[in-house]
């Protein structure tokens, strides 16, 4: 089965609804993975029942992998090509991490932020007591677990500003004497207090990200090495 004929048709005969191109565009900046994107495709597939027999014309045998590896490197360049910031925002955040050093930063709240993913050694160890056969035992090293480094910058990076403005909503709300209370990313109140929370929220959003030198003032504010943090 060629390429075009998994893009240009049979992708055309499944239609790609909102639902399936949702959690990659939500993801990418999570540095989601092409094969992630795959994973999440081909679950889509299953989930919504498609039958791929229908697709495929007279002896045709249609790869459901295939099929979905063809659209999640699709999507991937579609992602970069609509909104090419964030993509080279993520790029660039990867590009701070090395191998030799964690990386911290200052979040907007004041909170520092240290990731560290350490590589180990791995001992598999025969005891034959209590009936367990064997243990695996971790030897932390020194060194930062690269890919586990680089995979995970750009979502923390986004998860310490998201909990900063959720920080700052609920001082605002406190010194309005606003009734809230947060689950996860979503804020709450009482009914008649909904039109104020909302004006804090946005408010506080504006505040942070009006700062054009946001990004690189709390990258560059710290990095230290493995060494130093023990």
């Amino acid at each position: 089965v060629s390429q075009s004929r998994y893009g240009g048709q049979v992708w055309q005969g499944i239609g790609v609804t909102r639902a399936l191109a949702k959690k990659p565009v939500m993801t990418y900046v999570y540095s989601a993975t092409t094969k992630g994107i795959a994973d999440d495709v081909l679950d889509y597939i299953t989930d919504q029942g498609i039958e791929l027999e229908s697709l495929a014309e007279p002896g045709e045998l249609l790869s459901p992998i295939k099929l979905s590896m063809f659209l999640s490197k699709l999507m991937m360049e579609t992602i970069q090509e609509v909104v090419p910031s964030a993509a080279n925002v993520m790029q660039w955040l990867r590009s701070q991490v090395d191998k030799d050093k964690a990386i911290s930063w200052k979040a907007p709240s004041g909170f520092t932020v240290l990731q560290r993913y350490f590589e180990y050694d791995r001992s598999r160890i025969r005891v034959r007591s209590c009936g367990v056969e064997y243990v695996v035992c971790y030897q932390r090293k020194e060194s930062m677990n690269l890919r586990e480094m680089k995979d995970g910058i750009s979502p923390n990076f986004v998860h310490s500003l998201d909990a900063s403005h959720l920080v700052s909503t609920v001082v605002a709300c406190a010194n309005d004497n606003l009734p809230m209370v947060t689950i996860h990313d979503s804020f709450g109140t009482v009914a008649g207090e909904v039109d104020r929370l909302l004006f804090n929220t946005k408010d506080r959003f504006i505040n942070q990200y009006r700062d054009p030198e946001l990004l690189f003032n709390l990258i560059n504010s710290h990095i230290v090495t493995g060494k130093q943090i023990g």
